[in-house]
């Protein structure tokens, strides 16, 4: 076989293992990896007594939940922290695992919410991590984005 026709069958077969690569890439990470905890997330975010009608007129405070669901067989504790939206009033998060290991990301960790603010009190936030094991980029995650 000469090198043209050798050279021609590696840039025909490249595009298909660089798109293999990015498929296994899309199922191996991020929301589609973790599919089926995002769908025990959502379910859980959506119960009625975290939703309105139910939390109207009622103050919204960051609220911890050990053990809300399983997945796979692990338990995940959550942190229901107030977003200061009355249709969605709290920003879930999980506290005892993360995505990836980048905490200046939301990415790297696991929430469900209907925008990007929260106001978790430091003070809230310091007490639960003295009492509960927080992970530690879900810590970092929480820590900078805590208020004064």
């Amino acid at each position: 076989m000469n090198k043209g026709c050798l050279a021609y069958i590696l840039l025909c077969t490249l595009p298909f293992v660089l798109g293999g690569l990015y498929v296994h890439h899309l199922f191996s990470y991020g929301e589609l990896a973790n599919k089926s905890l995002y769908s025990k997330l959502q379910g859980f975010a959506a119960k009625q007594q975290y939703t309105p009608p139910f939390t109207l007129g009622f103050k919204i405070t960051p609220l911890y939940i050990k053990s809300a669901f399983k997945n796979e067989g692990f338990s995940y504790d959550l942190l229901g922290i107030p977003a200061g939206d009355r249709g969605a009033p709290y920003f879930w998060v999980v506290t005892n695992t993360h995505i990836m290991n980048d905490p200046t990301s939301s990415d790297t960790v696991f929430i469900v919410s209907s925008g990007d603010g929260f106001n978790l009190p430091c003070g809230y936030f310091y007490e639960l991590t003295l009492k509960e094991n927080v992970d530690p980029v879900v810590y970092e995650f929480l820590r900078v984005r805590c208020i004064q």
